[in-house]
């Protein structure tokens, strides 16, 4: 899609399950903009994890370092969003910048939370599984 229209906007949905918990345990709504930037929508963890119900750890930080590796796939030099009054502390202290209502990550960031999240990925023998290459459709411009 993007390779065909290099200027339009697209929007996917990203979410972490498990077997073992009915519903997702987070997701995210990213847009590819027009300018070839990532724009974070909204990223959010189930209450029952945001609120320490279950022992979880790390799904916000996750889908956050799975953006930045589809945002550095894709070549884009800026992933950015909008943070409310509840979710800029979470991006103060993963992004280590000053956060009000927006934020940015710029590439250099990108590409260290894409690492990050990929040498995780690996070291977890398999337990974060990505689409055979046969399902999954390039994003390339």
């Amino acid at each position: 899609m993007i390779a065909e229209d290099p200027h339009g906007e697209f929007c996917f949905h990203l979410k972490i399950t498990a077997d073992w918990f009915p519903a997702s345990l987070g997701g995210a709504m990213v847009r590819r903009t027009w300018h070839h930037h990532l724009a974070l929508d909204f990223l959010f963890v189930h209450p029952r994890i945001a609120s320490r119900q279950l022992n979880v750890k790390s799904v916000g930080l996750q889908l956050l370092q799975a953006i930045c590796m589809i945002a550095k796939y894709l070549g884009c030099q800026r992933v950015w969003g909008e943070a409310t009054q509840g979710s800029a502390p979470f991006y103060r202290r993963y992004l280590k910048q000053p956060v009000d209502d927006q934020f940015s990550i710029p590439a250099d960031e990108i590409a260290a939370l894409s690492t990050k999240f990929e040498t995780e990925r690996k070291s977890h023998h398999g337990k974060f599984q990505l689409p055979p290459p046969e399902q999954t459709i390039s994003l390339k411009p």
